[in-house]
């Protein structure tokens, strides 16, 4: 039973690498309607403040406060492992790790960064390899939890929690691994 939950949580990760460019909305497009509705105009793109997760972490660790104004309205292209995926209502979570949980540490403060956007297919994708580790590690609890893809997320950030969790909405898959 373990080998075929394995080998099914191994089967949807790379079903998630493969078709993980498109992950938080499908195609990417820049062209908008203009008020007529006829012809494309571009929209400018909006570079991004690229960053790790665990960069974003403990900037944000150290001063939530300055990480909030520093950052708050800006697009971000973060680049961290999974965490968590999920959805909620009509919307998709894909949360990236900021700071691990070290629950060696009584004093550890860990951070995560969440990602909201529309349920897609590759959400989808996400949430079901994460359900199927899940499931296989209530089956063996002593079995060691599978590696978790390390994606780059693109989005705009929001704000944060005193519970060590920075807001991204927005949110597209640029890539995964």
């Amino acid at each position: 039973m373990k080998n075929k939950t394995t080998a099914i949580a191994a089967i949807l990760l790379v079903a998630i690498v493969a078709g993980g460019c498109g992950m938080f909305g499908g195609a990417n497009s820049n062209a908008t309607k203009t008020a007529n509705g006829n012809k494309p105009t571009a929209t400018p793109e909006v570079p991004a403040i690229e960053i790790t997760g665990a960069a974003l972490g403990q900037e944000w660790l150290a001063n939530p406060a300055a990480t909030d104004t520093k950052y708050k309205g800006k697009v971000l292209s973060i680049t961290g492992e999974l965490y968590l995926a999920q959805h909620i209502g009509d919307q998709a979570f894909i949360d990236l790790v900021g700071i691990p949980i070290n629950t060696k540490d009584p004093n550890n403060k860990s951070v995560r960064i969440s990602c909201g956007s529309a349920i897609t297919a590759e959400t989808q994708l996400l949430v079901k390899a994460r359900e199927a580790n899940d499931k296989m590690m209530s089956e063996n609890p002593t079995a060691k939890y599978p590696p978790q893809p390390t994606l780059t997320v693109k989005g705009t950030y929001k704000a944060s929690a005193d519970r060590g969790i920075i807001d991204v909405s927005d949110c597209k898959l640029q890539s995964s691994s």
